[in-house]
């Protein structure tokens, strides 16, 4: 029962006594006669018949607050869909390779959507599953160190174009295994991942992504038998392209609320970089190492002294907790407006509705199936439809009383999905059916907390590969439920303020409020860490520019608009602000419209200019 029943009811009768307390007063006659004085009731009938009144308008007040983030979950449903949906557990998964296999010298490709199962949690019978997001290709290579130095003494002159301003470089040595020829290795882009310790990890990225003048790959020896020089826009901050998206999305929402969302609900996502051209590179090899050598502009002692192979590995992706599943039946009771959705009724706690994804019913006369649209699909094409839609509302799981006593397993409850059967006026659909088929996509629910941490969290792969192993090595992280009541509203509508502004229509205070706004949105509020980091932006100034745009083609210019983005060193306890930066980036690039561009510029109130992006094509369409 909603605790919620009990105030309204209390504040009902309150209200009644002391209104009738005030038309007895003034209306002593009438108020005789329903039995009211000014002290309040004196009749323990009419005193009953008071509080049975207050239950009464209780409920109706419950009701109606309830149709409220009904509407609220529609509209996110129709505009925001991943905003009324839980928060799924994310990791960072390493694969082990069976080096000595000869399938790798080709490299064997793991497409972004691949299946893993983990080892089932002490004391549960049900394996949670996830999904790796990134393309992977596993390569007979190992990495066996990795150094920041300063400035290599035996680079040649002219190596890199602006040599004289070379301060410090990682250096990565690589050693191919299982009798792989380095010359003959197809390889032409290396993605590594930051696995270090979290503050070490975002000072690497600021300086491999922000500071970075180039890349040698050569021979390990020195000096170099051999090298070959690669430019600076070979190294790609990975993460950020849509094919790349850990959280679904069907083309209905902006992209840059996506890469928020998941950027405060794992920050780790983004801890990947690549480095390409190695073909060309590696066809000069002679032996079965080489090194890459990134060159910085600046050099950073802390992590000249912390890192090591430990820091960098291969063979890393983000991977989700989600997953498409069939639902079991659900049976439809007559008079009935929704039908709860459960996944698995064996195993209800197990599994969570993420989305629906079809729903299907079987007609009671004929047998026949039908098949219901999502209800913000569009009208015009229905293709014969005729008018079968369903909308999703969600509600938070209601915690049994064994559960109240004794409490959940981790502490998460998560949500139950209810749909309702509608017809294109969102009016009940009527129609006599037996039973309602759903394919959804569902997360193990809070399962994932029970899974045990580190290297002991290993997974399995539903296909056949030659992989060793599958540890996580970053996570899981905690699901989150998804937006509830009032918030859904009350974000809902901020979302629409800020929806209306353009970037220039902002000072730079307007602008830095209403960034911290937007950021707010998608951060956990009960992580301490994130809202300070949120609290450190100081200053985002909007200006229009004039540049030669980043296109290949005859020569252009145009506007766009570039952001200056200040943030306090102090308020990210050490950690680097590279990488909120980097996320700003991309939104900001994505905000502006597909014919214009967006430069962006990240300042640090106590260290000067942390980065300068290039010009990046807007891409939000202008229509």
């Amino acid at each position: 029962m909603d605790t919620r029943l009990l105030d309204y009811y209390n504040r009902e009768l309150a209200y009644l006594r002391e209104l009738g307390g005030e038309f007895a007063q003034q209306f002593p006659k009438v108020a005789a006669r329903l039995r009211l004085n000014e002290s309040g009731p004196p009749d323990p009938y009419v005193e009953r018949l008071l509080e049975g009144f207050s239950f009464l308008t209780a409920r109706v007040q419950l009701k109606m607050d309830a149709e409220f983030p009904r509407f609220t979950q529609a509209l996110l449903d129709a505009v925001y869909p991943g905003y009324i949906a839980p928060l799924p557990s994310m990791a960072i998964v390493r694969f082990a390779p069976l080096l000595n296999e000869g399938s790798l010298a080709q490299g064997w490709r793991l497409p972004a959507g691949t299946a893993l199962r983990a080892r089932p949690a002490a004391s549960e019978q049900t394996a949670c599953e996830f999904r790796t997001a990134h393309d992977l290709t596993l390569w007979p290579l190992e990495l066996t160190d990795a150094t920041v130095t300063g400035a290599p003494s035996w680079l040649p002159r002219g190596a890199v174009a602006a040599r004289q301003d070379v301060r410090g470089a990682l250096r990565i040595r690589l050693k191919a295994r299982g009798g792989a020829r380095l010359s003959q290795l197809p390889l032409d882009r290396l993605t590594f991942h930051l696995a270090g310790p979290e503050r070490d990890a975002l000072h690497l990225l600021e300086l491999v992504a922000a500071h970075a003048l180039g890349v040698v790959c050569h021979d390990p020896a020195q000096p170099p038998r051999w090298l070959h020089t690669l430019d600076a826009d070979e190294i790609v901050h990975e993460g950020f392209d849509p094919a790349q998206a850990i959280l679904p999305d069907d083309g209905r929402s902006f992209h840059g609320y996506r890469l928020l969302r998941e950027y405060f609900a794992f920050p780790a996502r983004f801890l990947f970089f690549s480095i390409g051209g190695l073909r060309a590179a590696l066809a000069r090899a002679t032996g079965d190492e080489f090194e890459l050598t990134v060159l910085f502009d600046r050099h950073d002692a802390a992590l000249e002294a912390a890192v090591s192979a430990k820091h960098l590995a291969l063979n890393c992706t983000p991977a989700v907790n989600l997953f498409a599943r069939r639902a079991d039946r659900i049976p439809l009771q007559p008079g009935a407006r929704e039908h709860h959705v459960v996944v698995d009724r064996s195993r209800p706690l197990d599994y969570e509705v993420y989305a629906v994804q079809r729903l299907a019913s079987e007609q009671r006369d004929d047998g026949q199936s039908r098949e219901f649209r999502p209800f913000h699909a569009s009208f015009a094409s229905d293709d014969g439809n005729h008018g079968a839609y369903y909308t999703v509302r969600r509600e938070p799981r209601l915690v049994s009383a064994q559960a109240r006593a004794n409490g959940t397993r981790t502490g998460y409850v998560g949500s139950e999905a209810y749909v309702s059967l509608v017809d294109s006026q969102c009016a009940p659909y009527d129609e006599t059916m037996r039973y309602l088929a759903a394919d959804t996509l569902c997360t193990n629910r809070d399962l994932v907390l029970l899974q045990p941490p580190g290297d002991a969290n290993t997974f399995t792969l539903r296909v056949s590969a030659p992989v060793e192993s599958i540890v996580a090595i970053r996570g899981p992280s905690r699901p989150r439920p998804p937006i509830a009541d009032a918030q859904t509203a009350w974000r809902l509508i901020r979302h629409l303020g800020l929806a209306r502004h353009t970037l220039t229509d902002l000072d730079d205070d307007e602008g830095a409020h209403a960034l911290r706004e937007l950021l707010g949105l998608h951060a956990d509020p009960a992580d301490a860490a994130m809202r300070r980091q949120i609290d450190g932006v100081l200053r985002v100034a909007f200006s229009p520019v004039f540049r030669r745009l980043p296109a290949s083609g005859p020569l252009m210019f145009g506007r766009g608009v570039q952001v200056d983005v200040t943030v306090d060193d102090h308020a990210f306890s050490g950690d680097s602000p590279f990488l909120l930066g980097a996320v700003l980036e991309q939104f900001f690039a994505r905000h502006v419209s597909i014919n214009a561009f967006a430069e962006c510029v990240l300042t640090s109130a106590q260290r000067g200019t942390l980065a300068h992006w290039p010009a990046r094509i807007g891409r939000r369409p202008a229509i």
